[in-house]
């Protein structure tokens, strides 16, 4: 299945037209995928039953990203080290890689996929990815600017990629001010933790 752009759980910039052209653009290909239907062998490989519903996995990922969204852009703020140097976030870009789990309960949504990988990736070796990756850089260079241009700082963001979903471009925007933020250089091992406990990054600082 084609991997497609995500929709952004922060809005960053409400009023950009590029922030309205990615959403339109996410809503199309969400709309094609909630209504596909997965064969058999893609089912056991992604651990997921025969009688669950494409749009079930598309609802539950997306409450999945909403109650970790502070979790996700924490994570890419210490993993991009933007307290050292904010202009990463113009250069770097945080690819996370989830899947659905095997003990998944309908009810807890937070808990539902399982962390794969993080890792950060220059966004020049990521354009050569393919497509995806270059129109969804580029959205998100467009609403860099904007917001920069209006004085309330930058964006940063992951690539967030689960099956049969593809590629979700999550943007973090109005970020400045983090030059005091210490680096925590275990954000991968919190990451993980709060993914796979359904909590929170802060809860876990020791």
């Amino acid at each position: 299945m084609s991997a497609t752009f995500g929709k952004p759980s922060n809005v960053p910039l409400p009023g950009s037209m590029a922030h309205k052209e990615l959403c339109q653009a996410n809503l199309r290909e969400y709309d094609i995928i909630a209504a596909a239907t997965l064969k058999p062998e893609q089912r056991r490989l992604l651990h997921l039953s025969a009688d669950l519903k494409i749009s079930e996995i598309d609802k539950t990922l997306r409450n999945w990203i909403k109650f970790h969204n502070q979790s996700l852009m924490l994570a890419t703020i210490h993993a991009l080290e933007l307290p050292y140097d904010i202009r990463r976030a113009c250069t770097h870009v945080l690819r996370v890689r989830i899947q659905p789990r095997k003990d998944v309960v309908p009810t807890q949504d937070c808990q539902c996929f399982s962390l794969i990988c993080a890792d950060i990736m220059e966004q020049s070796a990521a354009r050569d990815l393919g497509p995806v990756w270059t129109e969804g850089l580029r959205y998100l260079s467009v609403m860099r600017e904007e917001l920069e241009a209006e004085g309330r700082g930058t964006v940063a963001a992951i690539a967030l990629e689960c099956e049969p979903f593809g590629i979700q471009f999550i943007p973090f925007g109005s970020l400045k001010g983090l030059v005091t933020l210490p680096v925590m250089y275990h954000w991968r091992s919190l990451l993980k933790r709060a993914l796979e406990c359904g909590d929170h990054f802060l809860h876990l600082i020791d």
